[in-house]
């Protein structure tokens, strides 16, 4: 069965077909990885220290360094 995800970003709608599967501990470590360098990312970003189109570029080498388990929802 597909399950249909929406998400709004920047006033725009978009639609994710997700399929079930399961997180095994590798998987959520490497969610966790990749949440923790976002964060730390942002917080580059909200001081300064980076520019929008480096936090982009950063944000898509993190993405495809720890794919994210629901990474569908990250781009």
């Amino acid at each position: 069965m597909d399950r249909q995800i929406t998400t709004q970003i920047d006033s725009k709608q978009k639609v994710l077909k997700v399929l079930p599967r399961k997180m095994d501990e590798a998987q959520m470590l490497r969610d966790m990885d990749f949440r923790l360098a976002q964060k730390i990312l942002l917080g580059m970003h909200e001081n300064g220290l980076i520019t929008d189109d480096e936090f982009n570029k950063i944000t898509d080498l993190n993405r495809k360094s720890f794919s994210p388990y629901l990474t569908e929802l990250y781009e």
